[in-house]
């Protein structure tokens, strides 16, 4: 199970969370305030968002941690067999368990969404919140995120503001919102947003991935993701 980008290919043979639209849309929307950012991609999976980010800034040091076993070995894997492989690192550990003196100028991470039985086993596992309840991620982000930092994540629309509370007791504010919807006239699912550590006017925009058929894609969606996916040939 290969899935081919343009400069790098990813197996996702063992990991329990596959490849998704969610990954790719937050680790191309993300901003980048140079090229050669000390990045911690939290919960990996298969290392797209590494990898994506790691093609887009040309100097970026990436550490990226993943609690599944399987999941990290995988990326490890596809980190090694990328043109990026000596700019990219994995680390098998929950992010409670991470320890680290450094801290970084860009955290990113697509989180948890369940809430205790949505999914099973190693999948569950991945993407149980119970395992990164949503305060103990704030507050570790906080910890680790330099003073002009940035902290980038994506996560149901439903879930927007309640995390935009906790996010703000741990001194994270909002300063991007980008609601994305499925398709032009469907509802809105998922949320990416940006956070410093100052508060500032928040910029809210939209974007929807689909027209009105499905592979109709919208032009936004294909801007953003064109220099990634073979489709866009």
């Amino acid at each position: 199970m290969i899935f081919q980008f343009k400069q790098f290919s990813i197996r996702q043979r063992d990991s329990a969370m596959k490849i998704g639209t969610d990954g790719l849309l937050l680790a191309t929307t993300t901003p980048l305030s140079k090229s050669s950012l000390k990045v911690l991609d939290v919960g990996s999976g298969t290392g797209l968002i590494s990898l994506v980010i790691a093609q887009r800034a040309p100097e970026a040091k990436i550490t990226a941690i993943e609690i599944e076993e399987n999941a990290a070995r995988e990326s490890e894997l596809n980190f090694t067999q990328s043109p990026f492989a000596e700019r990219l690192k994995v680390l098998n550990s929950s992010f409670q368990d991470f320890n680290s003196s450094e801290t970084f100028d860009l955290i990113i991470c697509n989180p948890p969404f369940y809430d205790g039985s949505q999914a099973e086993g190693s999948r569950k596992q991945a993407r149980n919140s119970v395992m990164l309840p949503l305060d103990e991620l704030a507050k570790g982000v906080s910890k680790l995120l330099i003073a002009d930092g940035q902290f980038s994540l994506i996560i149901p629309s439903q879930s927007e503001q309640s995390f935009i509370e906790t996010a703000t007791r741990f001194d994270l504010y909002p300063s991007e919102i980008l609601r994305i919807r499925g398709r032009k006239d469907s509802k809105i699912i998922r949320s990416i947003i940006h956070f410093k550590k100052e508060k500032r006017e928040v910029q809210v925009n939209e974007m929807h991935i689909e027209v009105d058929k499905r592979h109709e894609y919208s032009e936004d969606y294909i801007n953003l993701t064109k220099d990634f996916l073979t489709i866009f040939d």
